[in-house]
């Protein structure tokens, strides 16, 4: 158990730094940023003829533009999909298994009525089992499991939206809504034929999504991306400018100094509640390997509690009004979720596997092996942890 007296103690130790404040920044962030809008042009230019060894986006309007979001869109649906899994657990049966729950919510607002659909779809996956698991797949890690449920995200998804887009035959304008980020950056770092293979399951997914003209928009709370950061020290750093990277610690360099600075923290001097940026383009090395149709693009809304960025497909940049429709469609579900939208919320309660049911998940895989014979072995480990003891 945890001892709190020396947590206490341990606590006080890091008390100094362990919370990021960029207040006192405050006025060198405006400054840098003012210097950004007054060479934009020249930046952009720059951006979109060097590869640079870090993350900065693309722009078409002015980086600094401020648009009111309109509150005109009183009949929409939203579809919000999320997911939760159990792990493979050694210590519980033995067996080389694991569950993903994919949740979903569809709502359907309209002037005289309004719709909800809850939904939850549980997969089972087992070593072995023909058509489920590849063999490059069978060490069922972790890492496995998270990239599955990624998968099956997007196809549930894509499979939901695609229905009700048949049923209601564009009655509605659809906005396809998940949690998390378009720029696949976990993939980096995995083994190359794992990462090869699920980043074509991802762009296939999205590409289903273009294919069927269904808008479709990823919700990011509390982004730590660094792009427009990585732009002001673009534009006021000669080191940077030359090498595409921060620069060393030079005190005099205000690269330096604005290294804790987050975009979010940018956009939220000038971005009022109920608004949203212009719309950026991601030029990170990850997205090199995307079709030009799916490359990411990026805007920031002021949901009143917080900046948020919304992440979408550059097709839908060519659809005209997509991209209101998107940020009136994410504004509204936030304001309706009291600062988080209230359909991804939902999604999550949908998929979400408490601990009763890791119970239950584990029971029921015990009563069939029971009844073909088959006793499972569980871990004196898990045991001891059901009946601690002195």
């Amino acid at each position: 158990m945890l001892d709190r007296t020396r947590f206490l103690q341990e606590m006080q130790t890091f008390s100094g730094n362990l919370f990021r404040d960029v207040r006192n920044n405050k006025d060198l962030i405006v400054k840098a940023w003012a210097l950004v809008l007054a060479q934009e042009a020249e930046l952009a230019a720059e951006i979109a003829r060097r590869h640079m060894h870090c993350a900065l986006p693309l722009w078409s309007e002015n980086p600094g533009l401020r648009i009111k979001i309109g509150s005109d869109l009183q009949e929409y649906a939203v579809l919000g999909v999320d997911g939760s899994q159990i792990y493979p657990d050694r210590h519980r049966g033995g067996l080389n298994c694991f569950m993903i729950n994919i949740g979903s919510v569809l709502l359907s607002y309209g002037l005289d009525v309004s719709t909800v659909e809850l939904a939850s779809m549980p997969r089972l996956f087992a070593e072995g089992v023909e058509h489920e698991l590849r063999d490059d797949e069978e060490s069922m890690t972790n890492d496995i499991v998270d990239l599955k449920r990624e998968e099956l995200e997007f196809s549930e998804g894509f499979k939901l939206a695609q229905a009700y887009q048949v049923t209601m035959m564009n009655q509605k304008p659809l906005v396809c809504c998940f949690d998390g980020s378009f720029i696949f950056w976990h993939l980096e770092g995995k083994p190359q034929e794992v990462k090869e293979r699920f980043l074509s399951i991802y762009l296939h997914a999205l590409k289903d999504f273009f294919t069927n003209n269904i808008l479709v928009a990823s919700y990011i709370s509390m982004p730590r991306n660094r792009e427009l950061t990585n732009l002001i020290a673009m534009a006021q750093c000669a080191t940077f400018r030359r090498m595409g990277r921060i620069c060393s610690a030079q005190a005099s360099c205000n690269c330096v100094l604005l290294r804790e600075v987050v975009d979010s923290d940018i956009i939220a001097l000038f971005l009022q509640p109920g608004e949203r940026t212009t719309v950026f383009t991601s030029t990170s090395y990850v997205t090199r390997e995307y079709p030009a149709d799916l490359v990411p693009c990026f805007f920031f809304i002021n949901v009143g509690v917080e900046i948020v960025r919304v992440e979408i497909p550059t097709w839908m940049m060519q659809v005209e009004g997509a991209i209101d429709t998107v940020a009136k469609v994410l504004l509204d579900q936030a304001i309706k979720g009291s600062g988080y939208p209230v359909v991804l919320a939902e999604a999550h309660e949908q998929a979400v596997i408490k601990g009763n049911e890791h119970d239950f998940f584990y029971e029921v895989l015990a009563q069939r092996a029971a009844a073909q014979g088959v006793v499972l072995s569980q871990s004196q480990k898990s045991l001891k942890k059901k009946t601690m003891s002195i």
